[in-house]
């Protein structure tokens, strides 16, 4: 047995070396290490591993009796060659000043892939030589301050960026986003808020933005496909009205739309047009948050709904409200004969609790959609409907109104 043993070994070890790097560089960094002590033929074989990932499964397993903060050092000060990969999201991270000698010794890496997660306490300025990392593709971080020095011309290679809680002045931001030529994907949650701005970039495909905000407008976009919108439900009166003479002038060009709670009630503050003057002629995917108990909301949404004549797909989320009578007859009224949808394919109602204005609503897009062929509908939770209730749920949705002849309905 120890013969076999020590030959299959042999036979590892025999393995060209870069197919041992492949190996080492899948494993989890933590079983990556361990790999020094199998022999002494092997105890060094991790130090050029490409990808350094510090997560809760490194957490787990080395914390118990160590500070997180030394073995980091180990492993940098071991380490050889490019770093592809760094990303340090252990959830006992604080801000510190191990973090700038971390990065210090990364600046001389190459590094294309960077994550920084502070979990606890104030939030982690990024030090100066950090914005030295000139190979940058992927940057994402949490709970950090963003403030490049007056020389920095962005990073030439940036594909995709996503920033979570993340402190930056909005016109350095903006000047740092149209440096970064390459850049394919945005993603802000709840960073700093901003009056207005403006996001240029050439190669911008994604834009996903939460907090507070008064006007986004997008410049030199050209193939900017999707952009997701949400505001927090605190947002105050004077930013709702502010945001509601902003219509979005990015949106013709959008393949997709997601407008999330709260911002649709904003958008629709001081009346819609029946339709934009200008029609959303690229627009396939339009996925809507919607509580169902305004005028503002539901206007703006069915303006929106209205504009789209290329609209392929449509979800719809309820979320809990009061029973306005005002929207249920607005909705009632709004089934004009004159108006069809001629390329909707696919609805998908999500947390449906069939109450009289998202009945309204469903009957409605029923009633318009004129190619309809599938609308799923999911019952919420508190109000879910099983055995008798589904089947009463169905035959009463069948039962309405159907502009469409092949349009199917099912529950889910």
């Amino acid at each position: 047995m120890k013969k076999i043993r020590n030959s299959g070994a042999e036979a590892i070890s025999d393995l060209p070396a870069n197919v041992i790097d492949n190996i080492l560089a899948c494993l989890p960094l933590r079983d990556a290490v361990r790999t020094s002590l199998l022999s002494k033929e092997w105890r060094y074989k991790w130090i050029s591993i490409p990808e350094l990932v510090f997560d809760f499964r490194f957490d787990r397993s080395y914390l118990r009796n160590h500070k997180f903060e030394r073995i980091i050092y180990q492993v940098l000060l071991h380490h050889q060659g490019a770093v592809n990969k760094f990303s340090l999201q252990v959830p006992t991270c604080r801000s510190s000043p191990d973090i700038d000698q971390w990065i210090l010794f990364l600046s001389n890496c190459k590094v294309e892939d960077f994550t920084l997660h502070i979990y606890w306490g104030s939030k982690h300025g990024m030090p100066s030589h950090f914005f030295s990392f000139q190979h940058l593709t992927h940057l994402n971080l949490y709970k950090c301050v963003f403030y490049p020095p007056k020389t920095f011309k962005g990073f030439s290679k940036l594909v995709t960026l996503d920033f979570q809680k993340v402190d930056f002045v909005p016109a350095v931001f903006k000047q740092f986003i149209s440096q970064c030529l390459l850049l394919e994907r945005v993603r802000l949650i709840d960073c700093t808020d901003w009056d207005s701005t403006e996001i240029e970039g050439p190669s911008l495909r994604f834009f996903t933005f939460h907090g507070v905000f008064r006007s986004i407008r997008f410049k030199n976009c050209s193939v900017l496909g999707e952009v997701s919108l949400s505001i927090p439900l605190y947002v105050d009166g004077g930013i709702q009205s502010t945001i509601s003479k902003k219509y979005f002038d990015f949106l013709p060009t959008l393949e997709k739309v997601n407008l999330h709670p709260g911002l649709l009630k904003c958008l629709g503050a001081g009346g819609a047009p029946s339709q934009f003057p200008s029609s959303l002629n690229r627009l396939r995917a339009l996925n809507l948050s919607l509580y169902l108990d305004s005028m503002e909301e539901i206007t703006f949404a069915l303006c929106l709904v209205r504009s789209s004549p290329n609209l392929h797909m449509l979800r719809i989320t309820f979320y809990a409200s009061e029973i306005v009578e005002a929207v249920v007859e607005f909705i009632r009224a709004q089934e004009t004969p004159d108006f069809r949808m001629s390329q909707l394919k696919r609805v998908v109602i999500a947390v449906f609790s069939s109450t009289e204005p998202q009945m309204e609503f469903v009957k409605y897009i029923l009633a318009v959609a004129a190619a309809l062929e599938v609308m799923v509908v999911s019952p919420s939770k508190s109000s879910a409907v099983s055995g008798v209730g589904e089947l009463s749920l169905i035959n009463q949705l069948k039962q309405l109104p159907r502009a469409s002849p092949n349009a199917q309905i099912c529950v889910r």
